[in-house]
């Protein structure tokens, strides 16, 4: 599919949802699907193809197309619907160049002129896609209820169709111990994930897990653990009754102050007043 990202992106609907079985016999939808598998695995028909997807995997179903589920094993994905332009714009190639401003070397430059479009390909294998997992997060995190929410959400659904359309730059794939790390991490991050007891339980230094992620995610396993149990913070803050200080220790922190500390370092204000924002009226 090819989106031209000089057109508008809207998002239509978005969720994280868990399935046990096929949930729908088919259907066809005037909208474009992207479906990221969270965990589990998943066989879907698309048109006259079948597809086998398994966790970091993301499935494109452009709009118009009929789709099914044929098979579910512990599944949990997010979908977002989206209207774009899909048709094959033509644009006039112009060379990026630059012109002197200042005397004292500074420049500016003309904005690329070349083909908007970028080529979404049906199945993409994200699992080793740091950017793909964050975009995910980033949007499971938000309760629109405001213009400006939307514009964030749209403006997100944009960043991941650039990540992962074909022409975009492509993350190095990580290791096959790091995926086992960070997927440990994801799966029991409300447990004690401390460097020693990540050494401990897959049997490497903590030195060696240290430099897998600097070199690969370019973070500390500390600050990869943050960021995971604050988005999972952020869902039970916006979909849940629990107090702070209940949601606190059910996400990992055993104590409050150092869970509302982290919380406003990462998303710029406090438990309570994220909660008050995005409170549904």
């Amino acid at each position: 599919m090819i989106i031209n990202t000089d057109s508008t992106i809207k998002t239509l609907g978005y969720g994280r949802v868990t399935q046990k079985a096929p949930w729908h016999t088919g259907r066809i939808v005037n909208a474009n699907l992207l479906l990221y598998v969270n965990s589990g695995r998943l066989k879907m028909q698309v048109d006259g193809m079948a597809y086998s997807l398994c966790k970091g995997d993301l499935l494109n179903v452009p709009e118009n197309v009929f789709y099914r589920p044929l098979e579910v094993s512990g599944l949990e994905y997010f979908f977002i619907h989206f209207s774009a332009d899909t048709s094959a714009a033509e644009a006039e190639d112009l060379n990026l160049h630059s012109h002197p401003l200042l005397p004292d070397g500074d420049y500016g430059f003309t904005i690329w002129g070349g083909n908007p479009n970028l080529t979404l390909s049906p199945l993409t294998h994200c699992a080793g896609n740091k950017s793909v997992r964050e975009i995910f997060i980033k949007i499971a995190s938000l309760n629109i209820k405001s213009n400006r929410d939307k514009q964030m959400l749209d403006a997100l659904v944009r960043e991941l169709i650039v990540t992962v359309s074909s022409e975009s730059p492509i993350d190095a794939p990580l290791s096959r111990t790091t995926v086992k790390i960070i997927n440990h991490i994801d799966e029991k991050y409300y447990e004690d994930i401390s460097l020693l007891a990540l050494s401990e339980r897959f049997k490497i230094s903590k030195s060696y897990i240290a430099r897998l992620f600097k070199r690969e995610l370019h973070t500390t396993s500390s600050e990869y653990l943050n960021r995971v149990r604050i988005a999972n913070a952020c869902r039970l803050l916006n979909f849940s009754n629990m107090s702070v200080g209940e949601i606190s220790e059910a996400v990992g922190f055993r104590e409050q102050y150092y869970f509302a500390r982290i919380f406003k370092k990462l998303t710029g204000v406090t438990p309570t007043e994220y909660r008050k924002r995005n409170l549904i009226p």
